[in-house]
């Protein structure tokens, strides 16, 4: 059970045996069900022989589901697969992950968790800390000894018996809710101990069917199923090949479809993208396509669908409309909504280094002084705006990895909503106008620094009437690319690296002697010098 609410809770068969003619109790998983925060509940539990032909039978809500036709059910909150009738995967948006498998007449269970789930478990698998010692912990938070008896683990367990409020399970037939009418049973006794009978005949058999794994031995001893004892030792030598070879693991955890619309993609680990539309008559807020980051975060704005209007170009700009048209060619076909100007944006200047800071203001509609301007670029990367003197909206390009036209939004709110929309071309070093571009005096210079006869000074220029302030900042940028190049992995970054001057008088020109690059820097291979405004912060 975990802190935050969630449980899963697991159903106990009670077996009787005859073991060289004397009768006992024994106790097996029979069913497992499970919920986590609000999702659907899923219960997987092995069929009435009598009633089903599947090995296992997968509930949603107490309702059956069947995998005959498509192995996998993307469901709320959680994501279930099946793709043989004897074994259940089953995922949730933390991470977490449940594997039921059967097993002859019992079932096998598996739960994998992220590290996130550290210090936040408790239950019958005991908290997840690392720590042996507290893994048989009451839930009155006193603990048993690693080295308690079979007994008392048996009355351990007893404390941790689900409640007829706190069940999960269907109880659907007249077995089931006469056999767990009581959660725990007081009077059922299960064989603590499995003893061995030198007189068996089948002594020498279970030698090799065992070998030595201990839950094998106490099946095959106290239930005579050879069956049973051999799939259990499979069972166990399987977990314990996933325990030494498990690699830890991002997940971003499951997404859901938006509500009136749908999703691409069903895989939620590190490097996976899921895609978002929108059914007929809504238009996508938010990002088209979100990716799994290293960080276990999701990439983007999280999408919704709202409804659109025929006639009007709010968060709609490049559509053509059943009334009107708000692309970009129905300024010259007369197609366009009323409203185009106001919300399909038109900018000047209407390009910039990929480096970002570049002011740009919007043109042909003006705004009160009141408004909070926000602007989003390829759906994600949001920067700060501001309104002029004369009411007209400003975006700060940021900070990009590619050349090219580059979608962006603005907002008026404060980032609650981007109904204006428009286009930035974000280029080279080399291609920006002179006027925004620094000029390395005497490149080569600067190309063969430190070779011999090449030092003194370096000087970089500037048009100074770029910028409206007295002083500006001067940074050195590194530029690295990681992961296999065109894989999932591959990932460009540009990082602030250092100062070399904070407010330098905005003069044109800046001269210095450079230094050997320290430690951390010398793996950059490639770096660029950024001028920006006195108010930015380093590495903003």
């Amino acid at each position: 059970m975990l802190e935050d609410g969630d449980e899963d809770h697991d159903d106990y068969e009670m077996i009787h045996v005859i073991h060289n003619h004397q009768p006992g109790n024994l106790s097996c998983f029979s069913a497992i069900a499970m919920q986590e925060g609000k999702s659907d509940i899923i219960e997987v539990r092995i069929p009435d022989r009598f009633t089903s032909v599947h090995l296992l039978e997968v509930l949603v809500n107490q309702e059956a589901v069947s995998f005959t036709e498509q192995k996998w059910m993307d469901l709320k909150g959680v994501f279930v697969y099946s793709a043989t009738d004897h074994n259940v995967t089953v995922m949730f948006p933390s991470g977490a992950g449940v594997e039921v498998r059967r097993l002859l007449g019992v079932l096998g269970v598996s739960v994998l968790l992220p590290e996130d789930f550290l210090n936040h478990t408790r239950g019958l698998m005991g908290p997840m800390n690392n720590k042996p010692e507290d893994d048989f912990s009451f839930a009155n938070g006193s603990v048993l000894s690693p080295h308690a008896s079979p007994e008392e683990l048996f009355q351990l367990g007893a404390t941790w018996a689900v409640t007829s409020e706190t069940s999960l399970f269907t109880y659907d037939s007249d077995v089931l809710l006469t056999t767990y009418r009581l959660k725990h049973d007081p009077d059922f006794m299960p064989e603590f101990y499995a003893h061995e009978d030198p007189n068996d005949l089948h002594m020498e058999q279970m030698r090799e069917i065992c070998q030595s794994d201990p839950f094998c031995w106490f099946d095959v001893l106290t239930t005579h199923s050879f069956d049973l004892a051999l799939d259990t030792k499979i069972y166990h030598k399987n977990h314990q090949r996933a325990v030494e070879s498990l690699k830890p693991v991002v997940s971003c955890g499951w997404l859901g479809n938006p509500e009136n619309g749908t999703k691409e993609g069903t895989t939620y680990l590190m490097g996976s993208s899921i895609r978002f539309r929108c059914n007929d008559g809504y238009i996508l807020a938010g990002s088209s396509t979100t990716t799994c980051q290293p960080d276990g975060k999701w990439s983007g704005i999280p999408a919704r669908c709202l409804l659109a209007a025929p006639d009007s170009c709010a968060s709609q700009c490049g559509w053509r409309l059943s009334a009107c048209s708000c692309h970009a060619t129905c300024e010259n076909l007369g197609t366009c909504c009323t409203d185009y100007r106001d919300f399909c944006l038109q900018i000047s200047p209407h390009s910039g280094t990929l480096m970002g800071g570049k002011d740009f203001m919007i043109l042909d509609i003006t705004f009160t002084s009141s408004v909070n301007v926000s602007c989003r670029f390829k759906d994600e990367i949001v920067t700060t705006g501001y309104i002029d003197e004369s009411r007209h909206a400003h975006c700060i390009s940021p900070l990009l990895y590619e050349t090219g036209r580059i979608p962006f939004q603005m907002s008026l709110d404060n980032g609650e909503s981007f109904p204006h929309s428009g286009t930035w071309l974000a280029v080279h070093h080399n291609k920006v106008s002179e006027k925004d571009r620094s000029v390395l005096v005497n490149e080569t210079k600067w190309q063969y620094y430190g070779t011999p006869r090449t030092s003194g000074n370096l000087t970089i220029t500037w048009e100074p009437g770029t910028f409206h302030d007295k002083v500006v900042n001067i940074e050195v940028w590194g530029y690295e690319e990681t992961g296999e190049p065109y894989s999932s992995s591959w990932d460009a970054k540009w990082m602030y690296l250092y100062t070399l001057q904070r407010d330098h008088p905005n003069s044109g020109t800046f001269s210095f002697i450079p230094e050997p690059a320290k430690a951390p820097f010398s793996k950059y291979e490639v770096g660029a010098l950024r001028i920006s405004p006195h108010q930015y912060a380093e590495g903003e």
